[in-house]
């Protein structure tokens, strides 16, 4: 369903009603449906139950909308108060149709429709409302001609396949689609910035451009450092500190980066600093990206002893997936991304597992489909875990399972060695440590083996413990002792597992075989 949400005046039925026709689809208005229903007008429901009253019926009335109908449904002006819509929004294209109160009380005067909370402080009301509109937002649309905004509109959902996943907590959407780029002024996250700065590679042009253009309303800029993990670095990062001062970046504009998790990781560290911290957006142009760094909130920069042993949580305003993108990634580069995707699997949703294993063929040719299909199942993953633990300190931990022996065999092969099969390693170590425990059987640690192989990962490498160990001791979950994230079965990950020495050697010992 494509749901028109905003204030009072901001013309959802009657855009709502082109919309539809325009897009050969049924129209639906909640309010127009709840008065049928009730055999009176929406003012005397107020009138006869009180707002709590009506907003139940409402409630009721858009949920069943909402499972039993398909088309473009126009949601009255306060109907996303309640939570329980805004539960059933999800998974649901929401447009956020934006209009300032002078506006709305204007055409509220020139209409005959009676508004029952029409003739109260409508700025202080739209207010207090435009965190739920942008909150629910997969798109948004500012005022203007009502010919235009159909146009636009039905231009970019005729072509836009994209599906909206919340993360609680501080909540920010992650949208994700194919063409989701050349429209992401429409998304939330640009509010309210008078600037952009674009972080980003110069071999990334062409998609930094497509932001430009997107973002054209605002004044843009574009910042581009090199490739690989050396731009994680303490000078780079002061270098665009001291071009966010120089352009006159203030608290209300907005960080753009895009990228890879390099880009996310550094856009999103010196955002979370500069000023005491200004907004950011990110739009991962790699798999790794979309499914895991530019998701979550953590940033950081390396030193020469360890991966992103400087950094901080910064919560983006919002994460824009283009899965589009992916069919010019890098085969090796697309192959590194999905060591996340199968350590999803393994962790939490064994589900992810049975749909790589079934649409091989499609995940391999990147069809549009399956990949918006393997990014939604690994970001509604990691939504659910960081928003359950923000700051790392319990469950989130789990998330790092293959980390903590990957990031030790990056730093030890000065990171020569793509992340993802990194991480692929780690996870195979991470499982003949969970064998060797007694935890998992054989037939698990195969299970680990085939995915990745099948993937096109690496399963094999030789280490030695005496090149790891000064790694390990600088790991931030060093506590007693370099601490691991293991598993006790499917789905049942154990995180803060310390592990002797000659049990490590002896899992080094499988991995080389």
């Amino acid at each position: 369903m494509i749901v028109l949400t905003g204030f009072m005046g901001a013309g959802k039925s009657t855009i709502g009603a082109e919309l539809a026709s325009a897009l050969g689809v049924a129209f639906f208005d909640s309010d127009q449906t709840i008065a049928e229903r009730q055999g009176t007008s929406i003012g005397e429901i107020f009138s006869q139950q009180g707002e709590e009253g009506f907003r139940k019926i409402e409630a009721a009335v858009v949920r069943e909308l909402l499972d039993d109908a398909d088309g473009v449904l126009a949601l009255g002006g306060g109907a996303v108060t309640t939570p329980q819509v805004r539960a059933a929004l999800s998974g649901h294209v929401v447009v956020f149709l934006e209009v300032d109160a002078a506006t709305a009380r204007a055409r509220i005067s020139k209409s005959s429709a009676v508004r029952p909370l029409g003739d109260g402080d409508l700025t202080s009301l739209l207010e207090e409302r435009l965190p739920v509109y942008r909150e629910v937002a997969t798109l948004r649309v500012r005022d203007g001609e009502i010919s235009d905004i159909v146009k636009r509109l039905a231009a970019v959902l005729r072509d836009l396949r994209a599906v909206r996943v919340e993360v609680p907590g501080r909540p920010y959407p992650v949208v994700i689609g194919d063409g989701t780029i050349q429209h992401l002024d429409m998304f939330a996250g640009v509010l309210g910035a008078e600037k952009a700065l674009v972080i980003s590679h110069p071999s990334l042009g062409r998609y930094s451009a497509q932001v430009r253009a997107a973002l054209s309303e605002h004044r843009t800029e574009l910042l581009e450092v090199p490739e690989g993990e050396t731009s994680k670095s303490l000078d780079v990062a002061a270098g665009l500190l001291e071009e966010m001062a120089a352009k006159s970046l203030h608290r209300n504009d907005l960080v753009v980066t895009v990228g890879g998790g390099v880009v996310s990781d550094l856009g999103g560290y010196v955002a979370s600093i500069y000023n005491r911290g200004i907004r950011v957006l990110h739009v991962p142009t790699t798999l790794l990206g979309q499914v895991d760094a530019a998701i979550g909130g953590k940033t950081g920069v390396n030193l020469s002893r360890g991966k992103n042993l400087v950094g901080t949580f910064h919560q983006p305003q919002a994460v824009v997936c283009d899965v589009g993108v992916l069919e010019s990634l890098p085969a090796e580069e697309f192959v590194s991304g999905l060591a996340e995707v199968i350590k999803y699997g393994l962790i939490a949703d064994p589900a992810i597992l049975d749909l790589l294993a079934s649409q091989h063929d499609a995940i391999t040719q990147r069809a549009p489909g399956v990949s918006i299909e393997i990014v939604e199942a690994s970001v509604r993953v990691k939504a659910e875990i960081v928003a359950a633990d923000e700051r790392e300190s319990g469950r989130r931990a789990s998330l790092n399972y293959g980390h903590t022996f990957g990031h030790a065999f990056e730093t030890v092969t000065r990171y020569s060695m793509r992340h993802g099969d990194a991480v692929s390693l780690g996870m195979m170590a991470a499982a003949h440590a969970s064998r060797e425990l007694g935890w998992i059987d054989d037939s698990f640690v195969d299970l680990h083996r085939r995915t990745l192989q099948d993937a096109g990962l690496p399963v094999r490498a030789e280490f030695k413990i005496d090149d790891l160990e000064p790694a390990w001791r600088l790991d931030k979950k060093y506590s007693g002792g370099v601490r691991f994230v293991l598993l006790r079965g499917p789905a049942e990950p154990q995180a803060g597992v310390l592990l002797e020495r000659d049990l490590l050697q002896r899992v080094l010992e499988r991995l080389a075989r």
